[in-house]
């Protein structure tokens, strides 16, 4: 979503999260396309005891272009690194664990992996009985194959946004990279994300409401400390929770005013 992937790195990636749904539903039959526990945040919880800042986005939105979720302010980095981390504790533990989902009488569980699946998380191999990852990010995957970084033309309409709130004073001086300006779509909701790049693939400009969060996720993913400083509270409910709270409101409404 933020850059082009070469064809070689693509035909060794792995959608781990798909791996664990099969590994699931093959133990299960009939629980295809129900909620399995085998989300990342269940994920994470039932391999790692790790529980992710990043709020869970309600099962009934998820994938809704139509759905502006929020992400809370969330950094989509930390969620690539457990990603990473969960990868690592599958190829070494050679198991995972799922939670119970919401199914009908589901309980957690285990599965062991074999040399096969371990093979497939090293990228050896893909399973025959799935498509691999590389088939899904070419013609004929899903819609949303056309908004990936490596289908799109360059992102002028956010690098405009950009260049407004760099002369108004609100963002550094400097040109953003295409690789930098994707990057701060990945910080709104999946919906508002969609949405911004379909705009993109169809050349369009964007409406006046359409304005003002790509603008704030550009403020968010160039101001890391601040943010991450905001995250933090949150996290603790320190005394300085109000104050950045304040501060983060007077900064968007700076960023609405100056797109608008």
């Amino acid at each position: 979503m933020v850059t082009d992937i070469p064809g070689a790195v693509m035909c060794r990636t792995l959608d781990t999260l798909q791996l664990a749904r099969r590994l699931r539903t093959a133990s299960m039959p009939g629980s295809r396309g129900l909620s399995t526990g085998c989300g990342l945040t269940d994920l994470l919880w039932e391999n790692l005891q790790v529980q992710r800042s990043k709020p869970a986005i309600p099962r009934q939105f998820a994938g809704d272009p139509e759905q502006p979720v929020s992400r809370g302010d969330h950094d989509p980095r930390e969620d690539a690194a457990l990603v990473g981390r969960l990868w690592e504790h599958l190829v070494t533990a050679r198991s995972i664990r799922w939670g119970p989902g919401t199914m009908h009488r589901a309980n957690k569980g285990i599965a062991a992996l074999p040399d096969d699946h371990v093979a497939e998380l090293h990228g050896e191999r893909t399973d025959p009985n799935t498509r691999g990852t590389q088939d899904a990010f070419t013609a004929g995957g899903p819609p949303a194959n056309r908004v990936i970084a490596a289908s799109l033309p360059a992102p002028t309409a956010i690098r405009g946004l950009a260049e407004t709130l760099q002369h108004d004073g609100l963002l550094t001086l400097g040109r953003l990279s295409d690789e930098e300006l994707f990057t701060a779509c990945q910080w709104m909701g999946i919906g508002q994300n969609l949405q911004v790049r379909e705009r993109i693939a169809d050349g369009r400009s964007f409406v006046k409401t359409q304005r003002i969060r790509p603008a704030q996720a550009l403020w968010e993913s160039t101001h890391p400390e601040q943010m991450n400083e905001l995250f933090q509270a949150r996290r603790h409910a320190s005394p300085r929770l109000a104050s950045l709270m304040r501060g983060q409101a007077a900064t968007r409404a700076k960023l609405a005013t100056a797109v608008s």
